[in-house]
């Protein structure tokens, strides 16, 4: 598939953006899709230069700034105006409407709205799907209180927001928001922060560190109220005032120069002598100083960015093995874990991040064990190959007509496919990822998330199964109202599963196997063999089933229900099947 980013940052130099498109690119790229990069707008001043074209290829992405690499001269404000806020969009929209073809996918990455307006049509008007990356919450940027930038917002959500086929989150919270204000067609992914491991590029053993001291690392930007630079200040100072460890605090970054805006406090807090802003350095410095850091203090405090966001940095630092401080907020806690792969402490909780500092610090060999244990986590939730997979399924299925559902606006359409629809079509439909040529009569097997199911071919599931992908309660809610856990189930090919049995969350069965009418399955099933009871045990081998009762076998499939009627009835007791007496 053809898939088109449209972005209004640099590429494929710049902060945390540029490396997360890359990265998108690039997952994408390896799961057999096109990509190129459109960037929208002018992105350097006279005299700023990347040593890169305007149009080019980078690590094997395509990329064009369609309306030119460099903005007017500071003095001409009037067509630097004309140029943000109207041209370039335009410029972009036309280009759209030229490259931009029937079954492609349009990637926005951008926040202005008339930008998201005439992509929006543009990708309308040529039959593509268009989905948005959201990895910030809108309502906490821009000037958040005055009136036009809340009339902005309301028309985003209500007008725009339902335009796109598709939302791609980076945190369970702006799924929610997301969820509030998409059409009733458009489907959410929610994909992580993304890495690439820098040691790839760089050799960093052959690069020594430019500190001969122990160094806690911050890069990126200092905004107040998404990094809580502030926090990491002061409790720097208490742990200076409190210990004679040589330590230093390092910035690299925008705002990390002469001018920065925590210069005062840092003089006040009397650490000016220990304190480093690096400014913006070259990505391979970056990755050196973030390589040999003693630790990174990534701090969120509870604000409506930090539920939201999920920071590049925090990915940057596991990838590197480097351990980290970071706080409770967000989706963290979904993959770190305290005193394991990470250290956690909560917000505010000045004392506890103080200690943090000093355990690293006093004991270098249990920083190093939880910093590669961290490692360990990016490589396997952040890695951009393992995310590409799953965004290329996703785009795939908003491009080619397995969400037909999304076109029912009311339930009797939606009851009229499930009763016109055959078993297989209507799996698929509902978001079910199987197979070919499966038996399948009773169309209410299905849990209430089809789209964490996956079933092989030729298999045989009858009447009153019903496969579950959740669990959770009242009786476990009314001590956490938001209680649920959820699990996918694997079914293979060949697999047969009798009336009545129930396939727990987290369940796989594997190829050839057939589990006996009413089992309860709550563990997964190798391949080959036969299980039955409640909860279901492994009988015996398939193969040894088989061999058991090939004597009773009639071979009658090809028989029509007179014919077999006949037969059956002209035969000896010897030839059917009798159980043994239950035993006392």
């Amino acid at each position: 598939m053809k898939i088109h980013f449209y972005i209004n940052t640099s590429f494929p130099y710049g902060m945390a953006a540029a490396k997360r498109i890359l990265c998108y690119a690039r997952g994408l790229m390896a799961a057999g899709n096109n990509v190129d990069i459109v960037v929208c707008q002018k992105c350097f001043e006279q005299g700023e230069y990347d040593n890169l074209p305007a149009k080019g290829t980078y690590r094997g992405v395509s990329y064009e700034y369609v309306c030119g690499k460099y903005k007017h001269a500071r003095g001409n404000r009037f067509m630097r105006g004309i140029d943000y806020l109207v041209l370039d969009y335009v410029r972009s929209f036309f280009y759209a409407l030229k490259h931009v073809h029937h079954g492609d996918a349009v990637f926005a990455y951008y926040y202005p709205l008339f930008l998201q307006i005439l992509i929006i049509i543009a990708a309308k008007v040529k039959g593509a799907k268009i989905v948005k990356e959201t990895c910030e919450h809108p309502s906490a940027l821009g000037n958040v209180n005055s009136r036009l930038h809340k009339f902005c917002k309301w028309f985003e959500y209500h007008c725009v927001m339902p335009g796109y086929d598709g939302f791609i989150v980076i945190s369970r919270e702006l799924s929610k928001f997301v969820m509030r204000y998409k059409s009733r067609s458009a489907k959410c992914i929610i994909v992580p922060i993304l890495v690439e491991n820098p040691f790839e590029t760089i050799n960093i053993i052959e690069i020594k560190s430019e500190y001969d001291v122990p160094y806690i690392i911050h890069t990126g930007t200092m905004q107040e109220q998404k990094d809580s630079v502030s926090k990491i200040l002061k409790a720097f100072a208490r742990f200076k005032k409190a210990s004679k460890s040589p330590c230093r605090l390092v910035f690299t970054g925008p705002h990390a120069n002469e001018n920065c805006s925590y210069l005062p406090m840092i003089k006040e807090l009397g650490i000016d002598d220990c304190v480093d802003l690096l400014g913006m350095v070259s990505i391979e410095r970056v990755v050196t100083l973030q390589s040999h850091a003693a630790m990174t203090i990534i701090y969120k405090s509870d604000n409506l960015q930090t539920r939201n966001c999920f920071p590049t940095k925090l990915g940057e630092m596991l990838i590197c093995g480097v351990p980290i401080i970071t706080t409770t907020i967000g989706d963290t806690n979904l993959y770190l874990e305290n005193g394991k792969n990470a250290f956690i402490v909560e917000e505010d909780d000045d004392e506890s991040l103080v200690s943090c500092i000093k355990e690293i610090l006093g004991n270098p060999a249990k920083a190093k064990i939880i910093g590669e244990a961290g490692k360990k986590v990016a490589e396997k939730y952040f890695n951009p190959l393992f995310q590409g997979e799953r965004l290329s399924d996703f785009l795939n299925n908003l491009n080619n007509g397995k969400g037909m559902l999304k076109n029912a606006k009311s339930s009797y359409i939606r009851k009229l496919y499930k009763r016109l629809l055959s078993p297989e079509n209507y799996a698929r439909l509902i978001g079910v990822n199987i197979g070919t040529n499966n038996f399948i009569p009773d169309k209410n097997c299905w849990s209430s998330e089809p789209y964490l199911i996956s079933v092989g071919s030729h298999c045989q599931i009858t009447n009153g199964v019903r496969i579950f992908t959740h669990g959770g309660g009242h009786v476990v809610r009314k001590a956490n109202p938001n209680f649920d856990v959820f699990g996918k189930v694997v079914i293979g090919d060949w697999v047969y599963i009798g009336n009545n049995s129930l396939i727990m969350p987290g369940v796989t069965i594997g190829n050839g196997s057939l589990i006996a009418a009413g089992s309860v399955v709550t563990k997964s099933v190798p391949p080959g063999v036969v299980v039955g009871g409640n909860p279901a045990k492994i009988i015996t081998t398939v193969d040894k089933y088989i061999e058991h009762n090939i004597k009773y076998n009639l071979d009658s499939k090809s028989l029509s229900v007179e014919e077999k009627r006949v037969v059956l009835c002209s035969l000896p007791e010897d030839k059917f099947i009798k159980k043994m007496e239950l035993r006392q």
